[in-house]
């Protein structure tokens, strides 16, 4: 399309020499002439208006969408690790302004420079057509511009960085200065800090000369370049007049009126290319994003038919887990049972592996160790090895509520029942059951109100409660809470554990304990110490041998450490109560 549309272009204009002169008919048969003339403007205003929508749409929006979609999957695939590791700022950089670059910037600096270069070829190649022995003047022009571009393109780029860079620390003072102005005068310090400006301002003049002078040497180049150009263009045709040979005026003539315009060609798509190469750093960084970002464990098989897990049976062997492989194993050597429908109680101090330990059990951060050291496995889950499993069947099927609740930007019907699967009725069940069918049936447009960005037009314990909701929905027999309760006071605390023990009686939960008295109920203790597991036993068997670890952490508590002793000594008489009516 690009050199369809100047070939059209530069045809139109040849035609007209050609009606000058009358070559194919008499130049006063305008029936002739202008039908044709008008028929190759219309074919070259089709022509631009072609290229524009290849350059800009077939080339720049698909390739935009491509390089956007694949940084997303990209993004979208890596591991937690990388997001703890990375900055957001950095990872968002890349969605905001290097996409910008390649929507934008890129398109409209690859037009101009298409728009310069394109002419700057037609230029050349009518002149030799009608001058042939311009062509070894041309061949020395094209290696001179070859040797002048690589010489001053990195001086180029060079100063203009640090044109950039001397100009942030202006502002950067300048800012300060104005912020601490009392401060300044007070202390007599402004003639420091007139110096302090005045010496920034000189490196960033100094920087901003060299690039004008720089661009003025550049500029004397090229334009000696087009005036040889246009010396060429006039002499030429006399010589070969001279010579007798057969010339076209008004194609001379032509050719003459395109080199007038080559400077200024010259010049702009010479800084377009510096532009177009500016422009794909942007897109460098996002494709080193989508080659070299890490990604999760792809494939694997999909979870059983049917309920699973069917009963929340976990079974743990020689676990081990780091989070880099330069890095010591953040948890070695766990191996536990947790039978069915266990309320397990996770406790340690911080750094000790206990959201590790459930972070594995989501391969957030795949297993090592297991049955041949690389985690095969290191966890089953009511006989399935998780490590088997693809990850999205995986989590599919497992169910959390996080520390920092988290809800999206759409309606409270979306937060709740993001894949649509359940009905009305069962959603207003289920707020019955965390207690929050008031709260949402006040709300203007009920289940279709809009959640705020973060859900900040709910509160804390209303958000925690909607993850606690949203969890129930999925009907998963293993539900883990990673230190659910810490941000929220002791009232919704109780509102929620009341409506975790209601809702979740049969199933295996995982509890990750900010507060004692929450998990001093549960069936089991597994308290972890320096990424091992060194108790897993009853709370009241722990509690019996003062020199547990366990025991010395209640005793720790001080005044609550009796009644969290007595709560432990009760759950554990009526489960043994409710055993025993069972046998």
């Amino acid at each position: 399309f690009c050199c369809l549309d100047r070939g059209l272009t530069t045809f139109t204009d040849m035609w007209l020499a050609y009606w000058i002169e009358g070559r194919f008919r008499p130049s006063e048969q305008f029936d002739f002439w202008v039908s044709i003339y008008i028929g190759l403007a219309i074919a070259s205003s089709v022509g631009v208006y072609g290229r524009s929508v290849f350059t800009m749409v077939c080339l720049g929006v698909r390739a935009s969408r491509g390089l956007h979609m694949q940084l997303l999957d990209a993004v979208l695939r890596a591991p937690t690790l990388f997001f703890e590791t990375t900055p957001s700022g950095r990872i968002l950089n890349r969605f905001t302004s290097d996409t910008e670059f390649c929507d934008n910037t890129l398109l409209q600096n690859l037009q101009q420079w298409i728009n310069c270069v394109l002419p700057i070829v037609s230029t050349l190649v009518v002149v030799s057509i009608i001058n042939p022995i311009f062509i070894p003047w041309l061949l020395f022009l094209f290696v001179f511009y070859i040797i002048l571009y690589r010489h001053t393109v990195s001086a180029t780029r060079d100063m203009q960085r640090l044109n950039q860079v001397s100009r942030s620390p202006i502002f950067s003072q300048f800012s300060e200065t104005l912020s601490g102005l009392t401060t300044i005068r007070s202390y007599g310090a402004a003639p420091r800090f007139e110096a302090t400006s005045e010496r920034l301002v000189n490196a960033n003049t100094r920087c901003a000369y060299s690039q004008y002078v720089l661009s003025a040497w550049v500029t004397l180049f090229l334009d000696l370049m087009a005036s040889s150009i246009v010396f060429c263009a006039a002499l030429f045709p006399i010589v070969a007049l001279e010579a007798g040979w057969s010339i076209s005026i008004a194609l001379v003539g032509l050719s003459l009126n395109y080199t007038f315009e080559l400077s200024n060609f010259l010049k702009h798509a010479t800084r377009m290319t510096l532009e177009v190469q500016k422009s794909f750093a942007g897109i460098e960084r996002i494709v080193e994003y989508i080659v070299h970002v890490p990604s999760e464990r792809q494939g694997g098989d999909e979870p059983p038919k049917g309920q699973w897990p069917s009963a929340g049976a976990i079974e743990v062997c020689n676990l081990a887990v780091r989070y880099r492989p330069e890095l010591p194993p953040a948890l070695r050597g766990v191996s536990c049972t947790i039978p069915p429908m266990a309320k397990v109680g996770i406790v340690g101090r911080t750094g000790s592996g206990k959201s590790t330990f459930l972070a594995s059990i989501w391969r957030l951060i795949e297993a090592e160790g297991g049955t041949n050291g690389l985690g095969l496995g290191a966890i089953s889950i009511d006989g399935v090895d998780i490590s088997r499993l693809s990850l999205s069947g995986l989590r599919s099927r497992l169910a959390i509520i996080p520390q920092d609740p988290v809800l999206f930007n759409d309606s409270v019907r979306y937060n709740l029942d993001p894949f649509s699967t359940s009905t009305d009725a069962e959603l207003h069940d289920v707020l019955a059951l965390v207690q929050l069918s008031d709260a949402i049936a006040a709300l203007p447009q009920k289940l279709d109100h809009k959640v705020s960005e973060g859900g900040s037009n709910f509160s804390v314990g209303q958000r925690q409660l909607l993850c606690l909701a949203r969890a129930t929905l999925r009907r998963s027999m293993l539900l883990a809470l990673d230190e659910a309760t810490a941000s929220i006071d002791n009232e919704t605390d109780a509102v929620l554990q009341t409506a975790i023990r209601k809702m979740f009686a049969d199933c295996t939960v995982l509890t990750i304990a900010h507060r004692l008295h929450t998990i001093m109920d549960a069936t089991a203790i597994m308290l972890f110490d320096g990424g091992a597991l060194r108790e897993y036993d009853e709370p009241h068997t722990l509690l019996s041998d003062s020199e547990s670890a366990f025991s010395r952490l209640v005793a720790k508590t001080g005044a609550a450490a009796p009644q969290l002793r007595e709560m432990a000594r009760v759950a554990h008489e009526q489960r043994h109560a409710v055993e025993q009516a069972e046998q």
